[in-house]
C-alpha cells in the first residue's frame, strides 16, 4: 500500500484486508508515503496498490493534521502552509528527524512546497506502470463511493476471492470512532490561484481530478 499522507491509505488497507480472501498485508516498500524503491514492485505475489486524493481534499486534510512534518510546518495558517518548504520529518525523543524519503530522489533537497511534492511523487508513481509488476491505482474518493465496486474489481482482475462485505465504518478503519465525513470550507481565490500555478495541472488531469469538481465530502 503506498500514497501520500492523508490520501486514504489506511482506510483503503482495511478494507482490503477484511475482504479480499487470502490478503496480507506487506511492508516490503517499507515507509509508505516516501520515494520508495520502485523494483520492489517486481517481488513475486506481491500487489502494489497506490492511492491518490483530490489535490484540494488532500490539502485540507495534511493542513489539518500534519503527519511526518517538521514542527516549522505546524501550527501554519492554511495560506502559509501551502507556501512552505515541505519539510517531512519524524519525531524523536530527542526532536525530530528530517525524512530523506520525502526529498527530491537525485538531488536529497526539498521541494519548494506541498504542491511541487505531490506532482513529483505522482509522476514517480505513474512511472511505474512501466514495469513488469502487479500493480493497481485507485482513487480514494472512487474507492468512498463505491467499495463494493472496487472490491469486485480488484477480485476480477488479479484472481482474488471476495469474503462476505465488510465495511469501513470507523476512521481510518483502525480506530473505533465512527467515520463522519466533513464538508471543508472553500478556499480562498488567491491560495486557488497559487495552487493551480504551482500543481501540474495536466498531470492531475491524467489521474482524474480537476480543481473545479473538488468532492465535498470525499465521494460520500
Amino acid at each position: 500500500m503506498l500514497g501520500e499522507r492523508s490520501s486514504g491509505t489506511n482506510f483503503v488497507t482495511q478494507l482490503l484486508l477484511r475482504n479480499l480472501d487470502g490478503v496480507e498485508r506487506n511492508p516490503a516498500y517499507g515507509w509508505k508515503h516516501g520515494f520508495i524503491d520502485r523494483r520492489v514492485a517486481q517481488t513475486g505475489g506481491l500487489l502494489t496498490v497506490l492511492v491518490y486524493r483530490h489535490p484540494l481534499r488532500w490539502l485540507q486534510s495534511l493542513h489539518a493534521r500534519p503527519l511526518d512534518l517538521s514542527n516549522a510546518m505546524r501550527g501554519l495558517s492554511f495560506s502559509d502552509f501551502i507556501r512552505h518548504e515541505w519539510q517531512g520529518a519524524f519525531r524523536k525523543d530527542w526532536g525530530e528527524e528530517p525524512s530523506t524519503a520525502d526529498m527530491e530522489p537525485k538531488t536529497k533537497v526539498n521541494f519548494a512546497n506541498p504542491l511541487k511534492l505531490r506532482s513529483a511523487k505522482v509522476a514517480y508513481f505513474e512511472e511505474m506502470a512501466e514495469m513488469p509488476a502487479r500493480m493497481v491505482w485507485l482513487r480514494y474518493e472512487d474507492v468512498n463511493r463505491d467499495a463494493r465496486a472496487t472490491l469486485e474489481a480488484l477480485a476480477e482482475g488479479f484472481g482474488i476471492r471476495l469474503k462476505p462485505y465488510a465495511p469501513v465504518e470507523t476512521f481510518k478503519g483502525i480506530t473505533t470512532s465512527p467515520y463522519i465525513p466533513k464538508q471543508l470550507p472553500p478556499i480562498p481565490a488567491p491560495d486557488l490561484a497559487f495552487i493551480a500555478e504551482q500543481l501540474d495541472i495536466a498531470q492531475e488531469a491524467r489521474i482524474g481530478y480537476s480543481l473545479d469538481d473538488t468532492p465535498r465530502f470525499d465521494g460520500l
